[in-house]
């Protein structure tokens, strides 16, 4: 969903990704992630609100933590 107004654009990005527990969960979340980072991508022109529920534990070292962890860092 995006909004805008006369001097602002925000793009809402609610994302609910699987639960790390086996290689197909791994697929899907690396999936989900791409297909935010392309919508991140083709809206530069936005502020960016992304929230819901990574199931991701940031006090872990797991595959979906680290992915995640590299979006936010770029």
């Amino acid at each position: 969903m995006s909004l805008s107004g006369t001097d602002f654009k925000v793009l809402c990005i609610n994302v609910y990704m699987p639960y790390e527990h086996d290689d197909a969960s791994f697929d899907e979340f690396v999936t989900q992630m791409s297909i935010i980072i392309d919508l991140i991508e083709r809206n530069l022109d936005c502020h960016i609100l992304l929230c819901g529920d990574f199931n991701v534990d940031f006090s872990r070292n797991q595959h979906h933590t680290n992915v995640l962890n590299d979006l936010f860092s770029e």
